[in-house]
């Protein structure tokens, strides 16, 4: 059954969003005096800050009755659960490993933002629309993942606008 959204949180969401672009967003002189953002300067420790958040979900490969419970409120009522939150912790553990590989592979950092970006941006939406009851739990993930994926697009839309790579 899909939720009702809170107009509080999505209001808080909003707001927090748009101070990441106004504060992320400032651009700053690169190499040979172009003006490259924020986002840009720092796509690298970004990606490996985020990569290495994001790999902390390899905890619900290993311990995912304790995942479950910490992430969503929930239990394994069902052994099927058991199966399903250790693949969601291994392939989200993958997608953090592809943040830390494209922080040092400027070659493949488009390619693992979009993936990445959009794997957020499904979880997020997946939690909004059937999640309703586990909003309490995952709001800070949503929040943070929400940044992240501006932060991602702010960094593509720069690749794009120099048409391709940017170190």
């Amino acid at each position: 059954m899909p939720c009702q959204l809170n107009a509080s949180f999505v209001t808080e969401v909003v707001i927090l969003l748009a101070w990441a672009r106004l504060t992320f967003g400032t651009s700053h002189r690169g190499k040979g005096g172009n003006k490259v953002g924020f986002v840009t300067k720092y796509i690298k420790w970004i990606m490996i800050i985020t990569g290495a958040f994001t790999c902390t979900a390899i905890f619900a490969f290993v311990a995912p009755e304790s995942a479950l419970s910490t992430m969503f409120g929930a239990d394994m009522s069902d052994p099927i659960a058991d199966v399903i939150v250790r693949s969601f912790g291994v392939l989200v553990t993958i997608m953090g490993g592809m943040l830390i590989y494209g922080a040092f592979r400027p070659v493949y950092r488009s390619f693992i933002l979009v993936v990445v970006g959009i794997s957020k941006v499904v979880f997020i939406g997946l939690v909004l629309v059937f999640g309703s009851e586990f909003l309490d739990k995952v709001a800070l993930t949503l929040v943070l993942d929400a940044i992240t994926v501006i932060l991602f697009a702010m960094y593509l839309g720069s690749a794009h606008e120099t048409g391709g790579i940017v170190r």
